[in-house]
Parts: structure tokens; C-alpha cells; sequence
């Protein structure tokens, strides 16, 4: 009896240890599954597919497709869902790798091309055969890195970290766009003025094509059009109506897109009366007629409704 208690004993001495081993292992284990899932989540969240500002057509789609009210949400998305993910595929894999490759150019041309005194003439010519055997690697692991990852984006605007001197005024007569944007960036209901913001739309509009929409944001004309849309006074009204009633600019483009929304969020029978207006201005493109369509479509004021309505019966009768 004696010698199976002292076994007994020494046996469960022998697995204490054993236990304890087996207790911090999985506790060591723990840590580093804890470590790995902060690891991903730091990488995902760093992505560049999660940058507003680099999913162009997702935002289009937002922009134009989603209703503002419920019912009409849940109604429509079976449509509307389908083709965000398909946006933002194309954004992920296809638009915004696009856009960067200028920007890795860029890079590779400064970091292995561009000549510096520091190294010198011989220096820099003897080393043409290796910088242009290395150059198409720098370059594929830059584009991926800028494609990958927010904060590498070079075509991001930022505003200066301190307001330049001067009032709005003194920035729009001499240009000056960081002291414009830094503004632009912070504009209320009420500063800057809405004349100035029609006025800085009108100074820099020409230096934004419809193909850079994706570098809107570094230009003052297109971020005092944000500015604009937030307004709710007559002056806005009118100028987002002269943009849509202008019959020498009958293409679809970004202010006509942006005109289209205002409207369409005013939801009132006189915002609708604009569009209706719009939609018969000779020499508007196909595209552009569409879009002002759309806009009418997404209305949900009881007298817009109306309005489109008898306009529908009229042009049947």
C-alpha cells in the first residue's frame, strides 16, 4: 500500500511539470494568433481598395445608383449591389493600378535615373547596364506597393499643416491653391461665400479634364463645386442651373454630374422643373439626357412626382 502512494506521487510529479510546459506552449500560442490577427487587420485596413478617394467608380455608383430612402434602398438592390461589386473589382484591380503607373515611373526615374553631384559622371554612367537591369524590378515593386497601400498615392492633396496668411480673397487673385484648398477644405454653410466659390469654380474649372476627375481634389474649381453643393441659397441654385442648361456644353462631365445630384437631393418640384428643363436643351449628348433621367427616376417628393408625371403625359399626347 505504502509503495503505490509513494508511485502514485512521484508520478504526478512527473506530469506537473509537464502540464505546466504544456500550459505556457499554448499560451505562447495564444499571443502569437493574437499577434498575427492584429498584423492582419492593420494590413487590410491599410489598404488602398479602403481609400474613398481611390474607388472612382464605386463612388460613381454610390453617387448615381443608391437611393437616399429605404424602401427605395431595399427595392432596388438587387441592382445596385451587383454592380458596386463589380465597380469596386474594377477599381481594385484595374483603375486604381492604372493610375499609379505614372506615379512608379516617377519614382523609379528619381530614385535610379535622375544624376546627382554627389555621385558624379563616371559613377553615373558606369552604372547605366545595372540601374537598367534593376529598373523594371524597382518599378514592379513600387506600382505594387502604391496599388497595395493607402499613403503611397502621390497624387493625394494635403492641405498645409498651417493657413497661410491672407484672406480668401488674396489667395483667388494671386493663385494661390494650398491657401485655397486649406479654405475649401474647412468651407461652411456660410465662408467662403458663395460668390467666391463661384468665382474660384470659374478661375480653375478649364485645368480639370473629365479624365483626371480621380485628382479632383487638388483642384480648387472642383472642391468649391463641393462646397456649392452644400448650399442651399439662390445663387446655388442658379449656378448648378446654368451648368445644366448650358447648350453649348452638351457633353456629359463631371459638373453636369455633380449639377444632377444637387438637384436630385433637393427632391422639390422646382428642382424637378429644372431638370425637365434640361432634359430639352438642344445639342445635350445621349449620355448626358440619360444621367438627367436617372436623377428625375431617383425624386421622391410627392409633387416632383407629379410634375414628371404630366410632363410624361404631355409628350405621349
Amino acid at each position: 500500500m505504502t509503495n503505490s502512494i509513494k508511485n502514485s506521487v512521484s508520478e504526478e510529479s512527473r506530469q506537473q511539470p509537464n502540464r505546466r510546459s504544456s500550459s505556457n506552449n499554448a499560451g505562447r500560442l495564444w499571443s502569437l494568433k493574437k499577434f498575427l490577427v492584429c498584423i492582419l487587420i492593420f494590413s487590410v485596413s491599410s489598404c488602398a481598395v479602403f481609400d474613398r478617394r481611390n474607388t472612382i467608380l464605386v463612388n460613381a455608383v454610390e453617387e448615381h445608383m443608391v437611393p437616399e430612402t429605404q424602401p427605395s434602398r431595399l427595392l432596388l438592390a438587387p441592382i445596385y449591389i451587383p454592380v458596386g461589386l463589380m465597380a469596386g473589382v474594377l477599381d481594385a484591380f484595374v483603375v486604381h493600378p492604372v493610375r499609379m503607373i505614372p506615379e512608379a515611373l516617377k519614382d523609379t526615374d528619381d530614385a535610379l535615373w535622375e544624376f546627382s553631384d554627389e555621385s558624379g559622371y563616371v559613377t553615373h554612367a558606369g552604372s547605366i547596364v545595372y540601374r537598367g537591369a534593376f529598373s523594371p524590378v524597382f518599378f514592379a515593386a513600387v506600382w505594387l506597393a502604391r496599388s497595395a497601400f493607402i499613403g503611397l498615392d502621390g497624387a493625394e492633396t494635403e492641405a498645409p499643416a498651417d493657413r497661410p496668411g491672407g484672406s480668401y480673397e488674396d489667395f483667388l487673385r494671386t493663385g494661390n491653391k494650398p491657401g485655397l484648398i486649406y479654405d475649401l477644405e474647412n468651407c461652411s454653410v456660410e465662408a467662403p461665400s458663395t460668390a467666391l466659390l463661384v468665382k474660384t469654380y470659374q478661375a480653375f474649372s478649364a485645368e480639370l479634364s473629365d479624365a483626371d476627375l480621380g485628382d479632383g481634389y487638388g483642384n480648387p474649381g472642383f472642391r468649391a463645386v463641393l462646397c456649392l453643393m452644400e448650399r442651399k441659397d439662390e445663387q446655388s441654385f442658379q449656378f448648378f442651373k446654368a451648368r445644366l442648361t448650358d447648350s453649348n456644353d452638351g457633353q456629359l462631365r463631371w459638373i453636369h454630374n455633380n449639377a444632377i445630384n444637387y438637384f436630385r437631393l433637393k427632391d422639390s418640384e422646382r428642382a424637378a422643373r429644372v431638370l425637365l428643363e434640361a432634359l430639352n436643351v438642344p445639342g445635350h449628348s445621349l449620355e448626358l439626357n440619360m444621367s438627367i433621367l436617372r436623377g428625375l427616376m431617383y425624386m421622391q417628393d410627392e409633387g416632383a412626382q407629379r410634375l414628371i408625371l404630366r410632363s410624361i403625359q404631355r409628350s405621349g399626347g
